[in-house]
């Protein structure tokens, strides 16, 4: 099976979205079982039987504000992370582990559910980014998580240059001992929380 790239609706100048299908070269028995699981759930979707978080409930809406280039970020590393995104308004509690990879200008990050499934990856090169969705896009956007890690990453958290003008940052240690970023963000509508749980310096 192979990944097919198509564009979403939501453009924004300076971000591109991209949504992605599953397409296979031949209707297989294997590439037929899934088109039936895929048919399935929709139908569980349709019925209202079954839901994808985020699928079709309420989605925060991207944060405006520049961003700083990577190269301001020390070093290049790689990390994994723990997040937590909640909102009152609309009702939001999201879940996430993260993969971060950080080289020279251009800083990755990748989002995975709480069970594992890959949801987004966004990809920033300058002041250039690159959100894409696998399936429905998430409740938090893409976006909004980069920005937070110019947070974390950040010397001076109140820097407008990384975007971080608007929110509160805390910087402390989980009970287990973790680097903990805390960060209230009332112009966007939410609050989060990052856990960092390995991190390692790329040569």
């Amino acid at each position: 099976m192979r990944e097919r790239r198509r564009r979403v609706r939501e453009r924004r100048p300076g971000v591109r979205e991209r949504g992605h299908g599953v397409r296979g070269r031949r209707p297989g028995v294997r590439g037929r079982r899934r088109g039936a699981r895929a048919l399935a759930a929709a139908v569980a979707l349709a019925s209202g039987c079954a839901s994808w978080p985020g699928a079709l409930g309420p989605r925060l809406d991207p944060c405006p504000g520049p961003l700083a280039s990577p190269e301001a970020i020390a070093g290049d590393f790689s990390a994994r992370y723990g997040a937590r995104i909640s909102a009152a308004s609309p009702a939001i509690d999201l879940a996430l582990s993260l993969v971060v990879e950080k080289r020279g200008d251009r800083l990755r990050v990748v989002g995975f559910s709480a069970l594992g499934a890959k949801r987004f990856a966004v990809t920033q090169r300058g002041e250039d980014v690159e959100v894409e969705y696998f399936g429905p896009p998430p409740a938090v956007p893409g976006e909004n998580v980069l920005r937070d890690l110019h947070r974390v990453y950040a010397s001076t958290p109140s820097d407008p240059a990384a975007g971080t003008s608007a929110a509160r940052v805390v910087s402390d240690r989980s009970p287990q001992g973790q680097p903990r970023t805390r960060i209230e963000n009332p112009a966007c509508g939410y609050d989060a929380t990052y856990v960092e749980q390995s991190r390692a310096a790329r040569p």
